[in-house]
This record gives C-alpha cells, sequence and structure tokens, in this order.
C-alpha cells in the first residue's frame, strides 16, 4: 500500500492549475482532482502499519491556515527534470502542521524524514517529456499570474491517508506585505512548543533589515531566559571577546541580528548538559525572517546545530578547521561555553588565525 498524507486543495486553485495543461510533449499532467499538497510521503507500508499510521494521524487537529502559491520549480534525477510544481511559500502554521504529522508518524514507527519540506503542489510528470529541459515551459508557469491566497476557515481532521480526502470551504484574502518588524513580532509571540518548554515560551531574538551581521547560536540558557538578552552570560562575554566587539556594539540591532536556532530556552538534559533547541523553531522561524534580512554579508554559525543547518554534516572541530571554504558568507565558530577554553588550548590555531581574521571582517562591516 503507498501512501501519503497532504491536504487538499479548494476546487477554485485546482480549477486555475488545471488550465495549464498542455504545453509539454509527453508530460503526464496531474488531473484536478488529484491536486493536493504533500505534507508527508510515506510511501511503501504493509496494512498493518498503515493501521498504526492512521491511528496515530486520526487524533491530529489543523488550525485554519494561509497558503500563498508563488513561483514554479522541478525536481530533477540524474540531470533531468521529473516532476513540475508550483510552490507554496512555508509559514508558520503551516510548518507546525508538518511538524506535528513528523512527529505522529515516527510515533507510529517511520524512520524520520530527512529530506527537507518543500512545499509545493506537483502539476506534472516529466520522465517521458520531450526536450529533457523545459525552460519555455517554465517560464509559461511563472507567467501563471498573480499569486492566489486563501485561507482554510474551519478547523479540521487531517487528511490522514490518500483516501481520506475532504474539502474545506475556501475564502478570497488580501495581505499586506510581510515586514521585519511584523514577523518578528509573530516570532515573540509564538507557542507552538509551549508544551515541551520546561519554563514556558519566551522566544529570544532582534533582527532587523538593515543588520550586516547575523548570529545563530544554539538556544538561550537560563540567564538569558530570565533577562530576555541574548547571549547575557559567560558564553556572550567569550564571543565578544573572540568578535572584540563592545556590548554596545553587540547589542545595535541595526548592525548586529541575533537569531538562534531554538528561540526559546530548552532546559537541561538529566546529565546537566544543555538541551537540543526544539527542532521545528529554525524551520518555523528562519526562512521566514532571513529573505527580510538582505544586508547579511556574514552570518556567524556559532555551534554544532546551527553549523549542520547551514553547512551539513561534519564535526565543529572539522568545520571550524576548514573555515576558509565557507567564506565570505558564512564563518564556523565553536560555541563559546567554559569547555571551549580547554579547546583552544589543544588548538592553538584557533587564536593565530581565525581570531585576527574574524575580528577585521566584524570591523570592516561595523564600520
Amino acid at each position: 500500500m503507498r501512501l501519503f498524507v497532504g491536504l487538499d486543495l479548494p476546487w477554485p486553485i485546482r480549477e486555475q492549475l488545471d488550465r495549464l495543461d498542455g504545453g509539454i510533449p509527453g508530460a503526464r499532467w496531474v488531473p484536478d482532482e488529484n491536486l493536493h499538497l504533500t505534507l508527508r510521503f510515506i510511501g511503501e507500508v504493509a496494512p498493518d502499519q498503515a493501521e498504526e499510521i492512521d491511528l496515530s494521524l486520526a487524533s491530529l487537529r489543523g488550525r485554519g491556515l494561509t497558503l500563498t502559491f508563488a513561483g514554479v520549480g522541478t525536481f530533477a534525477k540524474a540531470g533531468r527534470e521529473t516532476q513540475l510544481w508550483v510552490g507554496v511559500e512555508r509559514n508558520p502554521a503551516l510548518n507546525h502542521l508538518q511538524g506535528k504529522i513528523e512527529f505522529a508518524l515516527q510515533r507510529a514507527g517511520l524512520a524520520p524524514e530527512r529530506r527537507r519540506f518543500i512545499p509545493h503542489v506537483t502539476l506534472a510528470r516529466l520522465d517521458d517529456a520531450v526536450p529533457p529541459r523545459m525552460p519555455l515551459s517554465c517560464r509559461r508557469i511563472i507567467c501563471f499570474g498573480p499569486r492566489q491566497w486563501f485561507s482554510i476557515i474551519s478547523p479540521c481532521s487531517v487528511p490522514c491517508l490518500a483516501k481520506m480526502r475532504r474539502f474545506i470551504p475556501p475564502r478570497w484574502i488580501t495581505r499586506l506585505p510581510d515586514t521585519i518588524a511584523s514577523v518578528a513580532g509573530q516570532a515573540r509571540a509564538c507557542t507552538l512548543c509551549a508544551d515541551s518548554l520546561p519554563r514556558g515560551p519566551r522566544p529570544i531574538l532582534r533582527v532587523s533589515s538593515s543588520a550586516r551581521i547575523l548570529i545563530i547560536g544554539q538556544a538561550p540558557g537560563t540567564r538569558v531566559h530570565e533577562t530576555g538578552i541574548p547571549w547575557n552570560d559567560a558564553s556572550g562575554n567569550r564571543l565578544r571577546s573572540w568578535m572584540a566587539i563592545s556590548s554596545d556594539d553587540f547589542y545595535d540591532e541595526a548592525r548586529v541580528a541575533i537569531m538562534p536556532m531554538g528561540l526559546c530556552y530548552p532546559g537541561v538534559l538529566p546529565n546537566g548538559g544543555d538541551a537540543r533547541p526544539m527542532p521545528i523553531c529554525a524551520p518555523t522561524w528562519h526562512p521566514l525572517l532571513l529573505p527580510l534580512m538582505p544586508k547579511i554579508e556574514l552570518t556567524l554559525a556559532v555551534g554544532g546545530y546551527a553549523q549542520a543547518r547551514l553547512l551539513g554534516k561534519g564535526t565543529v572541530n572539522d568545520r571550524v578547521r576548514d573555515y576558509a571554504r565557507f567564506l565570505p558568507a558564512i564563518m564556523p565558530l565553536p560555541h563559546p561555553s567554559w569547555r571551549t577554553i580547554g579547546w583552544e588550548r589543544r588548538n592553538p590555531w584557533f587564536e593565530a588565525e581565525i581570531l585576527p581574521l574574524l575580528r577585521s571582517r566584524i570591523a570592516s562591516l561595523l564600520g
């Protein structure tokens, strides 16, 4: 049995997307009644596992959310386009719903999804299309017209399996362009992880559209949570020392933005170490905030969690040692906790080679 989790589209959207059919010889266009937003592809499963999945998903509820269609893209395999799709912009409500589904599927025994979530609606399969690449067709779909908005206005059960399809009434709306102040305000009011946070939600970030330096660290500690001031602890003092920057400059959000992997204090582990940032936080807020900071020229990826998101697989030591590969956009740094003191002694190249370069770059950007 082949399964996926998806949302039906309101019929006015499906009707408009269906009008795009044609113009690509050999393409297999998706029938309008099958157009959907895939939230998680599951694949082939045995009937008994399908029942477990159904039970795990059946209790989920979806809040009202707004979806915005924008852009077009293709998936490729071995250099050849295999799928043509129209994009759906990410937003916190959509990310939260997808995260709840992923958690429910893992609870049902499925392995975590390693592929990045790219919200989209598949328009056509291109396996047999001619020619192999279709730039003209892509341009045709890019000219589809004004972006369409619709809102799901009533809570609804998440369609657990493909057979559980249902129509959700649309409501056409207008929307003002997002500003960094409005998105940052939404982030500061976020309660997505409230049930998992030992001291409750208190999202902490400092962002602006004029900032030229962005610091992405791990998550607030106890003192930062209490004061609401990022890096307001011994680790922050060490980071400012590495950067050779004053507190006034460090907290000037017009020039320095601070956006951790987890905006809220996640608590501690049984052994006393810091708990990992909430995994839904960065995928929810970073894609919404980063495009609103167009002047960022240098991102400090501080610690393993930030580096894993920005730079991919590897160890902190290897990434920091291989810093030149990521410049000029990203500078990987170890997390400046007390444990780093011994690490610096064992790795004198960090102070001799990297810190002078970091300080020079910071000074030039702060001007």
